[in-house]
């Protein structure tokens, strides 16, 4: 064979094997050495939500998963907020899942799909989930998750009466109730991880106040309030709901009076923040009925702020 002929057959066969490594999914780029790595990985900032105050500072459940990304199918797990995992050399994921023992773990696309029920949430531990940035082993031996709360908080600070009508100028407003309608029923966990929202197309509290909903799920979207409001004043009612996502505007704060219903739209509810109903400024009578529309001539203004939900960076107790 010429040398020239052999130097084409060189180039030929590097050009193939070039062509062939470039097919390769990248994730099995870290190739596995027959050896097992120790790998740390810690769940950083967080606290579980509070539905009561005494849980503000308890994690409950705390799951960690780790997930091979070639694969991307579970390669184990531990029951700890920080855990120690033997890997072989490749590329991970790491998901964690606080409070929802419902959650599955086979897969990343199983966790990210996986829709939880509000009524999950009745316990008072409520849902938290997250991932870790991909690590590659044995490069790289320890991770960091944050985790993110799957509700959002909704606060209402204040109810003013101004009576935009002369005739109601003696006149006092007396509080009824205060609760969300139309509360979305599931949220899909892939949402949370990534602070998104969708469409709700099923609700708790659907049009009314449910009196059929069990006592936590009370707990959490609704409130009794009592007290009279004289024109001209306010009152502070520093009460807290809990939501689901929900994107398309249906989701309402709706206060009960003896002068009817007044609600307040809350759009694009998305996980982990917190809407600050600021005042709600009553002028006049309210709606006959709950869950009617907030129209630009209504009976009410009021003042919304949305801000991130902080979490915290320790933990006191794990139950």
């Amino acid at each position: 064979m010429s040398k020239r002929n052999l130097f084409s057959l060189l180039i030929a066969e590097a050009v193939l094997l070039l062509a062939l490594s470039c097919n390769e999914d990248t994730a099995l780029a870290v190739q596995d050495d027959g050896k097992l790595y120790d790998v740390t990985v810690m769940m950083n900032n967080y606290q579980v939500v509070e539905s009561k105050a005494v849980n503000e500072m308890t994690l409950s459940r705390p799951i960690i998963t780790a997930i091979n990304n070639a694969s991307g199918t579970m390669v184990d797990w531990k029951e700890a907020s920080s855990a120690s995992f033997k890997l072989p050399a490749g590329k991970y994921t790491f998901y964690a899942v606080v409070g929802n023992n419902n959650v599955p773990r086979s897969s990343s696309s199983v966790i990210r799909g996986f829709s939880s029920d509000f009524n999950n949430e009745a316990d008072g531990n409520f849902t938290m989930v997250g991932k870790s940035s991909e690590i590659s082993v044995p490069a790289s031996t320890s991770a960091s998750i944050i985790v993110k709360r799957a509700v959002a908080k909704v606060k209402v600070n204040e109810i003013k009466v101004n009576w935009a009508v002369a005739s109601m100028a003696g006149k006092a407003l007396t509080l009824k109730n205060g609760y969300v309608l139309n509360a979305a029923k599931t949220v899909t966990l892939g949402h949370v991880i990534d602070g998104t929202s969708a469409a709700a197309s099923a609700y708790y509290n659907t049009g009314k106040n449910d009196p059929s909903l069990a006592a936590g799920m009370k707990e959490l979207l609704s409130k009794s309030l009592n007290g009279s409001i004289s024109n001209g004043t306010s009152k502070s009612l520093n009460a807290v709901y809990y939501v689901y996502p929900n994107s398309n505007g249906e989701t309402k704060f709706e206060l009960e009076t003896d002068m009817g219903f007044y609600p307040v739209e809350i759009k694009n509810i998305l996980p982990n923040k917190i809407y600050t109903i600021n005042y709600i400024n009553v002028t006049k009578k309210g709606n006959d009925t709950p869950n009617m529309p907030w129209t630009s001539d209504s009976s009410l203004s009021a003042s919304i702020t949305v801000q991130d939900w902080q979490i915290g960076d320790n933990i006191n107790a794990i139950r």
